[in-house]
């Protein structure tokens, strides 16, 4: 493929590749799901393409599934311990679990909604249960020849979210990224003397 990458010291090389090349993938396949889901989902494959990129990349240039992911989980340590140090903060205060919750139900709802299938399980004042049944991640990595590689942004909640504790206790049951048929999360409110 002639790509150079930072293996080698030529970033300017693989800049290029993930603009050119990938814009030009990501257009091919929203291409068959009309033009108003494209452009709903161009945002969310934009936050998710340059990681496979890399990752596709270093998997040309001989590395193992298991180096590939660990530089990418290297790329996102700042990303994830921000995201952990936002929930840590939010799991201090009384009302933490209803932010939490908040925060989960903004992205089920709101424009991310366009990247899963959701089924609420239930929503109540102690606990918060959802399965997501399709996920755009795992769509697109497998589209592209890599579906092991959407374990790491599964794995962005194990960040955010392990941290949490105080008020909110969070469980994975699946995960499609893991080979599961669904992702299927629970957020527990903690009562006192629970923690």
């Amino acid at each position: 493929m002639g790509v150079k990458t930072s293996k080698n010291g030529d970033h300017k090389g693989l800049i290029n590749f993930l603009c050119n090349h990938y814009a030009k993938r990501m257009h091919r396949y929203l291409k068959g799901h009309g033009e108003t889901e494209a452009k709903k989902w161009k945002q969310e494959y934009l936050n998710m393409y340059s990681g496979l990129a890399a990752y596709e990349i270093l998997r040309e240039n001989g590395y193992t599934a298991e180096e590939g992911i660990q530089a990418y989980d290297y790329i996102c340590l700042l990303m994830r311990k921000i995201a952990a140090l936002a929930h840590k903060i939010m799991d201090l205060f009384p009302s933490g679990y209803e932010k939490v919750v908040k925060s989960l139900t903004d992205d089920l709802d709101g424009a991310k909604s366009v990247c899963w299938t959701t089924e609420v399980v239930e929503h109540s004042s102690d606990k918060f249960e959802y399965k997501i049944h399709t996920c755009l991640y795992y769509d697109v990595c497998k589209e592209h020849g890599y579906p092991e590689f959407t374990a790491v942004f599964c794995n962005h909640d194990h960040w955010a979210f392990g941290v949490l504790h105080r008020h909110v206790r969070f469980e994975r049951y699946g995960a499609i990224g893991d080979g599961d048929s669904c992702c299927h999360d629970v957020f527990y409110r903690v009562k006192k003397g629970e923690n």
